[in-house]
């Protein structure tokens, strides 16, 4: 029946709410024991970089699942997707690395919200922001997972991730550290989750090579993003001048990314503005 087929597709999934709270459980436990607000400061961060999730990889993925393109046709839309997802989300990734307490204090800080909460959100977000872009693709290629009928694997990779996730923040326990070193490494935590969650899902798809060509490409602009980022952190002194500058910065190297990755995207522009022009001037 219906029914029957329903929960034997499920019944993989039902392991990963016990796996993602028992990582959220244990990364808590370790806040905790750092020092009071440092699970406020995880989160603060977490506010910032689940935007990425939200605006970019949850709605591709859903228009992923939704779509109607046939299993031949999926290897050049996850190509084309995977060249303007690193276009955007590396040198972004980059941008909130280097410039973390810059944003944190443009937006949180205010009131209650001193010193040592920059600090420590500042790192939180720093330490989450590395594997920003791996879990915005990762997730985008998960849908594609999902989509030719591998969801045993799907619950594998995430199983797999938050695994690691969990081992990793357990390790730290050991690890002596400051209390801004040890948010920065729970931060830390969850990158290596993103990392796991697309290297699995690269692995698994068969067009893995062209991925992975893709993301080689993508450590060009990364590397100028950084090289823009840390002059104008030594050469600015004002905050919110050095995040104009920043921004201006990102802007340029994401039109670099576009340039080394999807170069096609420049050749079409001067024919779309030519359609643009002609259909204002009826």
């Amino acid at each position: 029946s219906i029914a029957r087929e329903f929960l034997r597709r499920l019944r993989p999934f039902l392991i990963l709410p016990l796996a993602e709270q028992s990582n959220t459980w244990l990364e808590r436990l370790l806040a905790s024991h750092l020092i009071t607000g440092a699970i406020a400061s995880i989160d603060y961060a977490r506010t910032l970089t689940d935007s990425s999730m939200l605006l970019i990889s949850h709605p591709i993925g859903w228009a992923i699942m939704a779509g109607t393109s046939h299993r031949q046709n999926q290897t050049e839309q996850a190509i084309s997707i995977t060249k303007v997802v690193l276009a955007t989300i590396v040198p972004a990734s980059v941008f909130l690395f280097i410039f973390s307490t810059d944003i944190v204090r443009l937006i949180f800080y205010r009131g209650a919200f001193g010193d040592h909460g920059l600090a420590m959100t500042s790192q939180a977000l720093s330490g989450i922001s590395i594997g920003l872009w791996a879990s915005t693709l990762g997730w985008i290629l998960l849908r594609f997972l999902n989509n030719i009928g591998r969801n045993k694997t799907t619950v594998v990779i995430l199983l797999s991730s938050f695994v690691a996730n969990f081992l990793f923040n357990y390790s730290i326990q050991s690890v002596p550290s400051s209390v801004e070193e040890g948010v920065f490494l729970l931060g830390v935590g969850e990158t290596v989750r993103s990392g796991i969650l697309l290297f699995g899902c690269v692995f698994f798809l068969e067009y893995r090579t062209r991925i992975a060509y893709e993301i080689m490409k993508a450590i060009i602009p990364a590397v100028a993003m950084g090289v823009i980022g840390f002059c104008i952190h030594y050469y600015i002194d004002a905050s919110i001048f050095r995040l104009v500058a920043a921004l201006l910065g990102y802007s340029i190297t994401v039109m670099l990314a576009v340039l080394i990755l999807s170069p096609d995207i420049f050749l079409r522009l001067p024919k779309f503005l030519n359609i643009t022009a002609f259909r204002k001037g009826q």
